[in-house]
């Protein structure tokens, strides 16, 4: 009941296994459990089909680079013309900037046969000599080079094929990776499957790269033959072609301009390497040698505007994607004008020099001296020249729009624009004619020490008129106009004339106690050429498709900052400062009545400036030293020539059209010693004219000198039609309004500081 029947499966099983482990202990195999079968063929299998899978990948890769080059070849046109606008009537330059453009490109691509044989010979003997017996890659090179670096304990030799060398500056950066050197032998393999040696030879010798010429990168033979010596690259001798194919290894380094010595030691090298090929005799090789190899000076002043370039470059990557931009046959048109900016480069560089020459303390000086210069239409925010530097090949510093520095007197004329305007301040207007002091002052600091400022010259000249402190650029006036306003009104101006976004809240302000670079100290004072009216810098205009297609036009920041009236009140006062103040060196030949400027010097005399404007044209000239050490020059003696010499070149190109004076803006004839209105019984001598915002000009006739009782009773009737002085009782009697000026008289000197 309980056992199991003879025919059971479960007996059936155990007598089945058994008689299996049997046979098993007969073959005398082991009771010990059997291990699964190694993997090791499918690992290998894997990593093989991975392996072709990436080369394969790496192949297609590099087919569709170079199909889509030979397809597409140059067919990029992005190009940079600026035009003169209204410079000159009738007439429009183009400039082109950019150099990748086709035109550019075209220019300096030469066929084989139209190359000195010299160049070829000479590339292959230095660069590779077994060009036309490997097939992109040269495996025996790779080996000796191995060898030589093994030997040298570091890397000494390469073994890059031109082949190679071509895909790397077509396709790939010249970033030293191991991912670019891989990607770099497929794109060479590539390019030997569908070009012949001869048209890889020629594209190489049209694309490599052999330096700069300012921005402009020189690539191709012929554009180096250009720069270098002058010459069409067919023409070159054997020395010649030894020295400029002794560049390809490291244009920086083997720069014949910059380094002469190490030129000439690398040309040696190339002969040598020409004779070993079977290209020179010894004879010819020492011949040649011993030759002397005369290199030019730049060109790129001429041609280019290398610091605008730079810039532009910058601003357009901020709305525009430039790759794609370099894919389209597209054009940016800016506002530069060739003629400006030839003006503005002879004119710093030139300068320059005279000041270096005939500067006592800059001869001593073994550093260069650099400058700055910018112009702008104020009344578009178009550029018009752009010069950040004397030389873009020794220092690619932008003084235009990379320095900061303090801006010194300068800033004066926002200083007493806030007192000018109304709006601008909440404590009354100034006129021209207010009378400030020009005294002593001194005020205690936050750390308890005193802060005793005083003028250039050590003297102080007692009350003085605003127009005269401004066109002498006094320092104590501005100092208590700014106490007397408010610095954080002041703040608030130099804020909207964007000088500066957050200027300290500190007194010396009215001293120029703030820093800014040269194209947002011009674009300020170009708002004061264009009546109050800020319109931001604009490089370009806009980017067109050669069908004339607008693809991309910037936004204009337009805006009003201050009353058009108060701004050609201080526009008038800034042309006094050219005609008889501090800016006299500025004053140009022609148009001379038209030009409004101011000087800056800062702090011991670190920083020099002139910012001068003509109703079309807003021009700033900056003067130092990069290192911030002293130049012991003021803006008037250093920058303002810069800034005469420029606009005596730039005159012809120039418009002058008559200001008009904005219709709150008064014409008064005054009596200079009472400052009261003139009469006939008034000394000549004493007639002057001045403006006046319309409300703040003067009623009462000058009283000094006695009046006529036709001209006391107008002056009791509110003087024959004008306007009641702004703070006189409005809709009074005559008694009152007499009483009120009789009265004007006993107040203090600080309730009359603007002359009210």
């Amino acid at each position: 009941m309980g056992c199991y029947l003879p025919n059971s499966p479960k007996k059936r099983r155990y007598k089945k296994t058994s008689r299996k482990n049997s046979r098993n202990r007969k073959k005398g195999q082991s009771r010990k459990k059997r291990r699964p079968a190694p993997r090791w063929g499918r690992l290998v299998l894997f990593l093989m089909l991975c392996g072709l899978g990436t080369i394969g990948g790496a192949f297609l890769w590099a087919e569709y680079q170079v199909q889509r080059y030979l397809r597409e070849e140059q067919r990029g046109n992005f190009q940079v013309f600026g035009t003169t606008g209204i410079l000159r009537e009738g007439k429009t330059t183009v400039l082109p900037l950019l150099v990748n453009s086709q035109e550019s490109t075209l220019l300096h691509h030469r066929e084989l046969h139209e190359l000195s044989p010299h160049i070829v010979q000479a590339v292959l003997a230095i660069e590779d000599r077994r060009f036309f017996e490997h097939h992109g890659i040269d495996l025996r090179a790779i080996a000796r080079a191995a060898v030589t670096n093994l030997v040298a304990g570091g890397v000494v030799q390469g073994a890059s094929t031109l082949t190679q060398q071509l895909a790397k500056n077509l396709f790939l950066s010249p970033a030293r990776t191991f991912t670019r050197k891989i990607q770099e032998l497929f794109i060479a393999l590539v390019l030997e499957l569908h070009l012949t040696k001869d048209e890889l030879l020629t594209l190489y010798l049209n694309t490599v790269y052999l330096g700069q010429e300012g921005r402009a990168p020189l690539l191709g033979f012929a554009a180096a033959s250009e720069s270098f010596f002058r010459k069409d690259a067919a023409k070159l001798s054997i020395a010649e072609a030894a020295l400029l194919a002794g560049i390809i290894k490291a244009p920086s380094s083997f720069n014949p301009r910059r380094h002469p010595k190490r030129a000439q030691e690398r040309r040696e090298q190339v002969l040598l390497a020409m004779q070993e090929i079977g290209y020179l005799s010894e004879e010819s090789r020492k011949k040649h040698g011993d030759k002397t190899v005369q290199v030019q000076p730049p060109l790129f002043r001429k041609r280019y505007a290398p610091f605008f370039e730079v810039a532009l470059r910058q601003n357009l990557s901020q709305g525009v994607y430039l790759d794609v931009l370099q894919g389209l046959p597209s054009r940016v048109i800016t506002g530069l004008s060739q003629e400006l900016q030839q003006c503005g480069e002879e004119a710093l560089v030139s300068q320059l020099r005279h000041l270096e020459k005939n500067s006592p303390a800059l001869r001593k000086q073994k550093k260069a001296l650099e400058a700055g210069l910018v112009a702008l239409d104020p009344t578009t925010g178009s550029v018009r020249a752009w010069v950040g530097g004397r030389d873009y090949s020794k220092n690619q510093f932008d003084h235009v729009l990379q320095a900061k520095r303090p801006i010194g007197s300068t800033v004066k004329p926002f200083i007493y624009l806030t007192a000018l305007d109304p709006a601008l301040n909440s404590y009354r207007a100034a006129t021209l004619r207010s009378i400030l002091p020009d005294e002593p002052i001194s005020v205690k600091l936050p750390n308890g020490d005193r802060w005793s400022p005083s003028n250039a010259d050590r003297k102080f000249r007692g009350n003085v008129t605003l127009r005269y402190a401004l066109e002498r650029s006094l320092n104590l006036p501005p100092i208590h106009v700014t106490r007397r306003v408010g610095v954080d009104a002041v703040r608030k101006t130099l804020q909207s004339f964007r000088i500066h976004q957050n200027p300290p809240r500190v007194l010396a302000l009215a001293l120029g106690a703030v820093e800014t670079d040269l194209l947002s100290l011009t674009a300020a004072y170009g708002a004061l050429a264009n009546e109050g009216r800020y319109i931001a810098p604009k490089l370009f205009e806009k980017v067109v498709h050669e069908d004339g297609e607008l693809l991309y036009q910037p936004r204009s920041l337009d805006h009003e900052v201050a009353d058009p009236g108060a701004t050609f009140l201080v526009t008038d006062a800034l042309k006094g400062v050219v005609a008889r103040g501090t800016g006299r060196r500025a004053r140009p030949k022609r148009h001379a009545e038209m030009v409004a400027g101011k000087t800056g010097t800062s702090q011991d005399g670190r920083d020099a400036w002139f910012i001068g404007y003509v109703p079309r044209l807003v021009t700033g000239v900056w003067v130092g030293f990069d290192d911030n050490a002293p130049l012991h020059l003021s803006g008037g003696s250093a920058a303002a020539p810069i800034w005469k010499k420029f606009m005596e070149c730039a005159d012809p190109y120039l418009a002058f059209p008559a200001p008009i004076a904005p219709r709150n803006v008064v014409r008064v004839v005054l009596d200079g010693e009472s400052g009261e209105r003139y009469t006939e019984r008034c000394p000549e001598a004493n007639r002057i004219s001045e403006l006046f915002l319309r409300g703040s000009e003067p009623i009462r006739r000058c009283s000094l000198h006695g009046v006529t009782h036709r001209e006391r009773q107008d002056e009791r009737d509110g003087g024959e039609g004008s306007p009641p002085s702004k703070g006189s009782p409005k809709g009074g009697s005559n008694e009152e309004r007499r009483d009120f000026h009789e009265k004007k008289k006993e107040r203090g000197f600080f309730e009359r500081i603007f002359g009210l």
